[in-house]
């Protein structure tokens, strides 16, 4: 995945909200509400990487993706819908058919682009989920006949459909086969007829192939291959090396990385900003992205709103960040050392590993009542024992959670568990 070279946010706050300014570098950079708005600029949207469009468009509303899509090639509608539609290896019809309502009421042209550029087998799909279809035998005759829901005959007198129960999924589904009739006639018709012929399961695991290897392309894993991710690793396991191999790095180096000052806040930053080798530097930062959308896809958010895709790419940074300071007791050479050896996912689950032993001994003392309800303790307590454990601060008001991010905190935490414990003896 490239990343621009200039992002907006500098250096500064890199090191203070680098979720934002990672989201700001690679997944989102270009401010397409503002192409869309000046004519001149419009062009510049088929030009940028498919996967940039996807997480843009989250920030639009219906009525400005309308005006986007005429701007929007075919592969970037189809990375839209491989980034957008999957729940592991389920398609979520409800999100596909969200993004094919935008043929109704769009020019023809643009809505014969955005249907050249869906896969067969997701309407297929859609539809044999969705709806009951009976095809013509004889003159007056059909296979069939829809019970206890609506029903349609399609423009061609080919097929009677029974429509969904649900009286907004019925007048979606009636009004997208006539568009779709309107737009495609004699694709539609085989649509319908091998719909009847083809499993879902069968429909299900041929785009799911198809479009895992698309995603693969784009530097996103599969969800199965990506949960690798939280295989958690204890100081004692011997990380996988690297073996540098020549060639040029996908990556454009981010400016603001060259800038961080060593003194910023976590250790893989200030160790980034070590490297004076600038290929090196540009492949650890490819593979910074690349951990990124490990999380991102294992933790099933590329779908989600920008607010839960900047928690996991948090979650990424701040995980490797504590792996690193754990495995090299915080000593910046050792750390910088250890970026040019070892793979960064390493590092992560170096840092899970940790995480779930404070999670073991926290089990051990949960549901104790060692802690006084209401207290800090048990705030603290219930963080530690969520499934990536998270460190919970005293606020002015009110306890707020945040995730680990080096051996300071992980001690911290210990010490509150020690407290548990001397409670419990007490």
């Amino acid at each position: 995945m490239a990343c621009v070279t200039k992002p907006e946010k500098g250096p500064g706050e890199l090191t203070r909200a680098p979720d934002e300014a990672i989201y700001r570098m690679c997944y989102a950079p270009v401010d397409v509400r503002s192409l869309l708005q000046d004519p001149l600029e419009r062009g510049k949207i088929r030009r940028l990487p498919a996967s940039q469009v996807y997480f843009s468009l989250k920030e639009l509303d219906d009525e400005e993706i309308r005006a986007l899509l005429p701007y929007v090639t075919e592969e970037q509608w189809q990375t839209i819908l491989d980034l957008d539609l999957w729940d592991r290896d389920r398609l979520s019809v409800g999100s596909f058919l969200r993004w094919q309502r935008f043929l109704l009421g769009t020019d023809d042209a643009v809505a014969r682009k955005l249907l050249r550029a869906t896969e067969r087998e997701l309407w297929e799909l859609s539809l044999i989920r969705e709806l009951e279809i009976y095809a013509r035998t004889e003159e007056d005759e059909f296979s069939g006949e829809p019970q206890d829901r609506p029903a349609m005959m399609t423009p061609d007198r080919a097929f009677l459909i029974g429509l969904p129960r649900n009286a907004e999924k019925e007048r979606l589904y009636r009004s997208l086969v006539e568009r779709l009739y309107e737009l495609a006639p004699e694709e539609t018709m085989n649509w319908l007829a091998e719909a009847a012929f083809r499993t879902p399961s069968e429909l299900e695991e041929e785009a799911y192939q198809n479009r895992r290897r698309r995603i693969e392309m784009l530097g996103f894993q599969d969800y199965f291959d990506a949960i690798s991710v939280y295989t958690p690793l204890t100081l004692a396991s011997r990380l996988p090396e690297k073996r540098w191999e020549p060639g040029e790095p996908d990556a454009v180096l981010p400016s603001a990385l060259r800038q961080i000052p060593r003194g910023g806040p976590m250790l893989l930053f200030r160790a980034l900003a070590s490297v004076s080798d600038t290929d090196v530097l540009q492949r650890l930062v490819e593979e910074l992205f690349h951990v990124c959308n490990k999380v991102l896809i294992a933790d099933r958010t590329a779908s989600e709103d920008p607010a839960r895709v900047k928690r996991s790419l948090r979650k990424a940074v701040t995980g490797i960040s504590l792996g690193l300071s754990v495995w090299s007791d915080d000593r910046l050479e050792r750390a910088e050392s250890g970026l040019r050896r070892h793979f960064l996912v390493s590092f992560f689950q170096v840092g899970y590993g940790q995480l779930q032993e404070v999670r073991r001994q926290a089990q051990e003392l949960a549901g104790r009542g060692f802690v006084e309800p209401g207290s800090y303790l048990e705030a603290a307590l219930e963080g530690f024992l969520l499934r990536f454990p998270l460190l919970t601060e005293q606020g002015e008001k009110s306890f707020r959670r945040r995730f680990f991010q080096d051996q300071a905190d992980l001690k911290w935490a210990y010490r509150l568990l020690e407290e548990i414990r001397a409670a419990k003896r007490g």
